[in-house]
């Protein structure tokens, strides 16, 4: 898939006209859009297990539409996947970027109680409520868009192939030596792109507090089952690497809000 796409993108560089970058930009954000709704219901189920909720689970799916309710949100399905099969965090998330489709974890039902799972996807739809989805796809067309508008600067430039000793123009070969050099700005718009994530995390929280959730709760059982969560970073490092912030300072934060109610 990934060959032909990128053929495509090269190829609408090469046109002449004006603006063309623009359309590349366009075509790879679409892609994007796609694949982003499909990946839950076409690409995800070929390395996992996706089933509905158990019977077992009838009080709590009762609670979720509850909350759902609570947010003036319609609930679509509940699904259960077998995440504990490949990954071994705690994890929940609405599925695509318009249907309203819970996923959980088979781990975050396992380990964590019924109120501090609730406090998970209530998070998600905090994330989901404020757009975040559509946000964080802004930032990636910002960022798609910045390096597709450089490249087409260069990528017919003759020189900027002699000087890498190679005698003609070859989209691939330009490819290659562009993002090498374009690395060192990228990792500058990673450190704000984490910075803008980490607020939609802090937002999410937030959210869940707001609707009755006890996600202090649900974080302190997270790093009790995980330890790593609790191992210090340098926090220019955590900026850079991590695009959630530390459990400590969500925790922070939360004891912040409720402090201030």
């Amino acid at each position: 898939v990934g060959v032909p796409l990128l053929s495509a993108t090269l190829s609408l560089l090469y046109w002449d006209f004006p603006f063309h970058w623009l359309l590349a930009v366009f075509f790879i954000c679409a892609i994007s859009l796609i694949f982003t709704d499909l990946y839950s219901l076409v690409f995800a189920p070929l390395f996992n297990t996706y089933s509905s909720l158990p019977e077992q689970f009838g009080p709590f799916r009762i609670q979720v539409e509850d909350l759902f309710n609570k947010c003036n949100l319609p609930l679509g399905e509940v699904y259960i996947v077998d995440g504990s099969t490949r990954v071994d965090h705690n994890s929940a998330y609405i599925a695509g970027l318009l249907s309203t489709n819970v996923v959980i974890y088979d781990t975050l039902l396992a380990q964590l109680a019924s109120d501090e799972a609730l406090a998970i996807i209530g998070h998600e739809i905090g994330h989901y409520k404020a757009r975040h989805h559509w946000k964080r796809l802004f930032l990636q067309l910002v960022s798609i868009g910045n390096f597709v508008f450089l490249f087409s600067h260069v990528i017919k430039l003759p020189s900027f192939y002699t000087n890498f000793g190679f005698h003609e123009p070859d989209a691939a070969v330009g490819l290659v030596i562009f993002s090498y050099g374009y690395s060192s700005f990228a990792n500058f718009l990673n450190f704000m792109f984490n910075f803008i994530r980490r607020r939609f995390e802090f937002q999410a929280d937030q959210f869940a507090l707001e609707h009755g959730l006890d996600m202090k709760k649900a974080l302190l059982k997270l790093r009790k089952i995980d330890p790593a969560h609790s191992v210090p970073k340098d926090p220019l490092y955590s900026l850079y690497t991590d695009h959630h912030p530390p459990l400590e300072q969500r925790l922070r934060l939360i004891e912040k809000w409720l402090a201030e109610r």
